[in-house]
């Protein structure tokens, strides 16, 4: 009798636990979310560099002079927000999808046009009776000084090489080289641009 009042029943036990995976309690980063509810009251146009101030306070990386222009809506778990990384001095306009499932490392100077997303999730596909089987997480890069346009899709497990463009409604599903523009679905590499770092030197790359 003793135990029965000092242990919750199994039924019980089960009953909150299916509870709590049903509401998703342990997997919301609530201080992300408190931010996200602030930062929709600003215009897109106002406060991008407080966005960063306030989401550093949430706890995710963000670079100094970084500035976001509307809210961060992290997929992935209740950790989605510890995989991910932004440097310093670029501009991030609201994505379309930011899966964090796995790492996004985003370098210096990278901008984001709007819409874009980010996919670091897939699924195995072995099984016939289940197609989308055991996850499988597979990190994404941006490397410095990369420009993804608006509504691009960069797939699991691609690098965005330092300099590069990744054009509007591209989908990305391989390695992106350094300073090359891709475009199409897939995309592929359609212009190499000089590296020259001085506009001066060699013209305006793009």
């Amino acid at each position: 009798m003793i135990e029965s009042l000092t242990k919750p029943e199994p039924s019980r036990r089960r009953w909150q636990s299916a509870l709590r995976e049903e509401l998703g309690i342990g997997e919301i980063a609530w201080k992300v979310v408190l931010v996200n509810t602030l930062v929709r009251t600003f215009p897109e146009g106002m406060g991008g560099r407080f966005r960063s101030i306030l989401y550093r306070r949430a706890g995710l990386a963000i670079g100094p002079r970084t500035i976001i222009r509307g809210a961060l809506i992290l997929r992935g778990n209740g950790q989605a927000h510890k995989n991910l990384t932004i440097g310093s001095d670029c501009l991030i306009y609201p994505f379309e999808s930011l899966d964090c499932c796995a790492e996004v490392i985003i370098g210096n100077h990278v901008t984001f046009g709007p819409s874009v997303a980010i996919i670091t999730g897939t699924h195995d596909v072995s099984d016939p009776t289940h197609r989308a089987g055991a996850l499988i997480r597979r990190a994404v890069r941006i490397e410095d000084g990369a420009w993804v346009c608006l509504g691009a899709t960069i797939l699991p497990g691609v690098t965005v090489g330092r300099g590069a463009v990744v054009a509007a409604r591209a989908v990305v599903t391989r390695d992106v080289p350094p300073h090359t523009v891709v475009a199409g679905s897939p995309a592929r590499v359609v212009r190499t641009l000089n590296t020259a770092q001085a506009l001066g030197e060699e013209g305006v790359a793009a």
